[in-house]
């Protein structure tokens, strides 16, 4: 079975790629990658799906999450269906630099993704996850 779902599109799609092999790997948590191609009226019947059999919601970006894509893409689903959802994004700031030293500094790394959806899973009461970690 699927535990979660992630939705991400772009640069994001390689890292969410490694974040969910790690996860499965480590702490035998299964998650649905769904990689979005496009942006403008993205078709959302195949994270609809998923969604109904995970009830959790990940979306995953580059932008900030507040206002963002992802955020968008949540309030148009709970319009559909019931989920708990967490929104990945760069650290609040209004720009994002170009600098790849200073990208590494704003933007998500398959690090604190992992850390981020392990402490939003924890608080979940469908699995007991904290054991696992130990």
């Amino acid at each position: 079975p699927v535990d979660f779902t992630i939705a991400t599109y772009g640069g994001m799609s390689l890292c969410c790629y490694e974040v969910i092999n790690y996860l499965y790997s480590k702490y035998n948590i299964n998650g649905e990658l769904i990689v979005l191609s496009k942006l403008t009226h993205p078709n959302l019947d195949s994270i609809i799906d998923s969604i109904k059999k995970t009830k959790i919601f990940i979306t995953v970006e580059e932008n900030n999450i507040n206002l963002g894509f992802g955020s968008e893409l949540i309030s148009c689903l709970h319009d559909i269906a019931n989920f708990r959802s967490l929104r990945i994004g760069s650290k609040n700031n209004n720009i994002i630099p170009s600098a790849p030293k200073l990208e590494n500094i704003i933007l998500p790394t398959k690090s604190s993704i992992i850390n981020q959806i392990i402490n939003f899973l924890k608080g979940i009461l469908w699995k007991n996850i904290s054991t696992q970690l130990k």
